[in-house]
């Protein structure tokens, strides 16, 4: 038989047992299916590449997330995503990522387990980290949670495989919400053939972390996040070195604004990163709202002139629901150290998106 013969036989016998015995062992009405498509498009001036200047589209993100309960205590979630229009037929074709795919034990709402792979809990943003229509930027900010395309490291792995403990607490009228979590370490990235952290770990010491937000009222919530471990380097030579960061987040409304701040300071191989940013909008009308946002990263405490400071204007529209436009300036500023080298210091970038979740 050919392969896609076989291939398709094995979908039909697994659509025939699903759908007589599966059925008996999962109630098909609580599924819940959602997803989340968008498109971008950025061009700028005295752009770092040909193609920054030239103005590109760029179909970023199409994600299918599927929450199965099993029973009262006992769910499955799982989130595949097709990144910049996924074509394995040709060289940087994109890439299908599973970004969350793991248990879910809820023994009660101040106690519940995660057992899997899942995008680490850390800060506002990383766990929406690609879900476009959940922020009200184009790009979540950079300065903490991209800044190795700032002239820093990684401040923590987008993702961990481990177990998680979590769990929300109601203290009379205020709220707090904890997730504690150990996984896999860093693995070393710099080989031919890099270890999959979801598989094996070359670190004997595991990575450990904690959030924890607190919202003593509805108007204000803050936030640490706490993230150590081993991070394998080399060349030649694996080598595990300490790595550790921590963040602190504020959020808070008043009337139709509101404010968003975190800083994050990470400690690797004896070298600091920084990052902070601030952003403001304001819900001026249903469908428009308004927004800034200042960046400010220091990518390397051992080196002076290095920074990298970025000023967003932009708007975000919902027409419809479930529809959101995007349009944002971004200027940046680079000190005269900063490293890699670039052609131009100073440039000015210019970001579209339009996203549709359902």
């Amino acid at each position: 038989m050919r392969p896609i013969l076989r291939r398709a036989a094995f979908l039909a016998a697994f659509i025939v047992l699903w759908g007589t015995t599966g059925a008996y062992a999962v109630d098909l009405s609580k599924i819940t299916f959602n997803g989340y498509l968008d498109l971008e498009y950025t061009a700028t001036d005295n752009g770092d590449n040909p193609n920054q200047n030239n103005g590109s589209f760029h179909q970023h993100h199409l994600s299918f997330l599927l929450d199965v309960p099993v029973n009262d205590r006992v769910s499955v979630y799982t989130h595949i995503e097709f990144d910049h229009g996924t074509n394995t037929g040709v060289k940087n074709g994109g890439d299908i990522i599973v970004e969350n795919a793991f248990i879910r034990y809820t023994f009660s709402d101040p106690l519940q387990f995660k057992f899997g792979k899942a995008l680490t809990p850390f800060g506002y943003y990383n766990e929406l980290h690609d879900a476009t229509p959940a922020f009200i930027s184009v790009f979540i900010p950079q300065t903490i949670y991209q800044v190795e395309d700032r002239g820093g490291r990684a401040m923590f792995p987008k993702w961990t495989t481990g177990v998680q403990m979590l769990g929300t607490v109601n203290i009379k009228t205020s709220v707090l919400d904890y997730v504690i979590y150990v996984g896999n370490g860093e693995n070393n990235t710099a080989v031919a053939t890099p270890t999959n952290e979801a598989e094996a770990d070359d670190n004997r010491n595991k990575a450990f972390g904690a959030r924890v937000n607190y919202q003593p009222w509805s108007a204000v919530q803050v936030g640490a996040s706490y993230f150590t471990g081993e991070k394998a380097t080399g060349l030649t030579q694996t080598v595990n070195v300490p790595h550790t960061t921590w963040a602190l987040q504020l959020t808070g409304n008043a009337l139709h604004f509101n404010f968003l701040g975190e800083y994050a300071v990470s400690e690797l191989s004896g070298q600091r990163d920084y990052g902070m940013y601030g952003q403001f909008s304001w819900f001026a009308t249903r469908v428009l709202t308004p927004y800034y946002r200042l960046e400010h990263t220091d990518p390397n405490n051992n080196q002076s002139g290095d920074t990298w400071t970025e000023h967003i204007l932009g708007i975000n529209i919902k027409p419809v629901d479930n529809l959101i436009f995007k349009a944002e300036v971004s200027d940046n500023s680079r000190g005269e150290n900063y490293t890699p080298s670039v052609p131009h210091r100073n440039f000015r970038e210019y970001r579209l998106a339009v996203a549709v979740y359902f």
